[in-house]
């Protein structure tokens, strides 16, 4: 796993409401960046939506696609 990865899912288990949308933002840019694979981004997705379940993410609902 990155260290980009890492980093990113220490802060979704450590983000408040008002933060969560912006943190599927970066997920979703590490991953265009070419930071994270398609793997890690999958599993960070999930994370956040176990985290954030039932959060409005800003119409950010479609997590897993990019």
């Amino acid at each position: 796993m990155s260290q980009k990865f890492d980093e990113l899912k220490q802060k979704i288990k450590n983000v408040d409401k008002d933060k969560a949308g912006q943190l599927v933002k970066e997920v979703k840019e590490a991953h265009s960046d070419g930071k994270i694979d398609k793997n890690e981004r999958d599993e960070l997705m999930d994370t956040a939506k176990q985290s954030f379940g039932n959060i409005d993410l800003g119409g950010l609902g479609n997590l897993g696609k990019k």
